[in-house]
Protein backbone atom coordinates (compact mmCIF):
# COMPACT_ATOMS: atom_id res chain seq x y z
CA UNK A 1 0.00 0.00 0.00
CA UNK A 2 2.81 2.67 0.73
CA UNK A 3 4.90 1.84 -1.97
CA UNK A 4 1.76 2.42 -4.69
CA UNK A 5 1.20 5.99 -2.74
CA UNK A 6 4.95 6.78 -3.39
CA UNK A 7 4.36 5.82 -7.19
CA UNK A 8 1.11 8.18 -7.47
CA UNK A 9 2.67 11.00 -5.95
CA UNK A 10 5.13 12.08 -8.89
CA UNK A 11 1.88 11.45 -11.34
CA UNK A 12 -0.07 13.51 -8.84
CA UNK A 13 2.00 16.28 -8.37
CA UNK A 14 2.56 16.68 -12.74
CA UNK A 15 -0.98 16.67 -12.98
CA UNK A 16 -1.37 19.66 -10.62
CA UNK A 17 1.31 21.57 -12.60
CA UNK A 18 -0.07 21.07 -15.76
CA UNK A 19 -3.09 22.20 -14.46
CA UNK A 20 -1.63 25.31 -13.26
CA UNK A 21 0.24 26.33 -16.54
CA UNK A 22 -0.55 29.59 -17.86
CA UNK A 23 -2.12 29.03 -21.38
CA UNK A 24 -2.20 32.84 -21.94
CA UNK A 25 0.60 33.36 -24.54
CA UNK A 26 0.92 37.07 -23.78
CA UNK A 27 1.62 36.87 -19.99
CA UNK A 28 4.95 37.12 -18.12
CA UNK A 29 4.31 34.03 -16.82
CA UNK A 30 5.98 32.17 -19.01
CA UNK A 31 9.46 34.36 -18.76
CA UNK A 32 9.44 33.35 -14.76
CA UNK A 33 12.10 30.91 -13.58
CA UNK A 34 10.42 27.34 -12.84
CA UNK A 35 9.55 26.71 -9.07
CA UNK A 36 12.53 23.73 -9.05
CA UNK A 37 14.94 26.29 -10.58
CA UNK A 38 14.45 29.45 -7.87
CA UNK A 39 14.59 26.34 -5.10
CA UNK A 40 16.72 23.71 -5.79
CA UNK A 41 20.32 25.53 -6.07
CA UNK A 42 21.97 21.92 -7.27
CA UNK A 43 19.97 20.63 -10.08
CA UNK A 44 17.08 20.44 -12.25
CA UNK A 45 15.17 17.60 -13.81
CA UNK A 46 16.39 17.83 -16.85
CA UNK A 47 20.42 17.77 -15.17
CA UNK A 48 19.56 14.66 -13.86
CA UNK A 49 17.92 12.88 -17.20
CA UNK A 50 20.23 14.50 -19.31
CA UNK A 51 23.00 12.96 -17.05
CA UNK A 52 21.74 9.43 -16.00
CA UNK A 53 19.63 8.43 -19.54
CA UNK A 54 21.28 5.48 -21.30
CA UNK A 55 23.57 4.53 -18.68
CA UNK A 56 21.79 1.36 -18.32
CA UNK A 57 22.05 1.23 -14.87
CA UNK A 58 21.55 3.82 -12.23
CA UNK A 59 21.62 2.61 -8.53
CA UNK A 60 20.40 5.20 -5.65
CA UNK A 61 20.61 4.93 -1.77
CA UNK A 62 17.57 6.39 0.11
CA UNK A 63 17.54 6.90 3.60
CA UNK A 64 14.68 8.39 6.07
CA UNK A 65 16.32 11.87 5.42
CA UNK A 66 18.12 11.82 1.72
CA UNK A 67 18.03 10.35 -1.47
CA UNK A 68 21.56 10.22 -3.86
CA UNK A 69 21.99 8.61 -7.14
CA UNK A 70 25.20 6.63 -7.48
CA UNK A 71 27.60 5.78 -10.16
CA UNK A 72 29.39 2.19 -10.55
CA UNK A 73 31.77 3.79 -7.55
CA UNK A 74 29.05 4.43 -5.55
CA UNK A 75 30.39 7.85 -5.72
CA UNK A 76 27.19 10.33 -5.59
CA UNK A 77 26.13 11.96 -8.88
CA UNK A 78 22.72 13.79 -7.43
CA UNK A 79 21.68 13.87 -4.32
CA UNK A 80 19.57 15.51 -0.75
CA UNK A 81 20.73 14.67 2.82
CA UNK A 82 19.60 16.04 6.05
CA UNK A 83 21.28 15.24 9.56
CA UNK A 84 18.94 13.31 11.85
CA UNK A 85 17.23 16.90 13.32
CA UNK A 86 15.68 16.94 9.50
CA UNK A 87 17.94 20.12 9.40
CA UNK A 88 21.50 20.88 7.80
CA UNK A 89 20.07 20.02 4.50
CA UNK A 90 22.94 19.97 1.16
CA UNK A 91 22.73 19.01 -2.76
CA UNK A 92 24.70 17.66 -4.36
CA UNK A 93 25.15 18.24 -8.14
CA UNK A 94 28.27 15.49 -9.30
CA UNK A 95 31.17 16.86 -7.07
CA UNK A 96 29.36 20.06 -6.42
CA UNK A 97 27.96 20.96 -2.77
CA UNK A 98 25.47 23.05 -1.29
CA UNK A 99 23.56 23.73 1.56
CA UNK A 100 19.41 23.97 1.46
CA UNK A 101 16.63 25.23 4.12
CA UNK A 102 14.53 22.71 4.27
CA UNK A 103 11.78 23.80 1.61
CA UNK A 104 14.80 23.78 -0.66
CA UNK A 105 15.53 19.93 0.38
CA UNK A 106 11.60 18.50 0.26
CA UNK A 107 12.04 20.51 -3.93
CA UNK A 108 15.26 18.98 -4.13
CA UNK A 109 13.92 15.79 -3.23
CA UNK A 110 10.53 16.02 -5.61
CA UNK A 111 12.51 16.96 -8.50
CA UNK A 112 15.03 13.59 -8.64
CA UNK A 113 11.95 11.71 -7.80
CA UNK A 114 9.79 13.08 -10.81
CA UNK A 115 12.78 12.80 -13.38
CA UNK A 116 13.20 8.77 -12.63
CA UNK A 117 9.63 8.69 -14.80
CA UNK A 118 11.75 10.55 -17.35
CA UNK A 119 14.52 8.17 -17.40
CA UNK A 120 15.01 6.22 -20.78
CA UNK A 121 17.18 3.11 -21.89
CA UNK A 122 17.66 2.92 -18.33
CA UNK A 123 17.69 -0.93 -17.20
CA UNK A 124 17.71 -0.78 -13.48
CA UNK A 125 16.98 1.19 -11.05
CA UNK A 126 17.98 -0.16 -8.37
CA UNK A 127 17.78 1.03 -4.67
CA UNK A 128 19.21 0.22 -0.81
CA UNK A 129 17.77 1.47 1.63
CA UNK A 130 19.83 3.02 4.58
CA UNK A 131 18.56 4.14 7.86
CA UNK A 132 20.14 7.01 9.91
CA UNK A 133 21.88 6.52 12.52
Amino acid sequence: MKKSKLHILPILLLVLAMAGCDSNNNSKAQDMETPEAQLCACFTEDDIVKELNNMGLVSCLVSSLGFEFLDDENETLFGVQCDSNASNCSCSNMSDSQMLQELQADICLMVMFTSILKFEGVETVGCVFSPVE
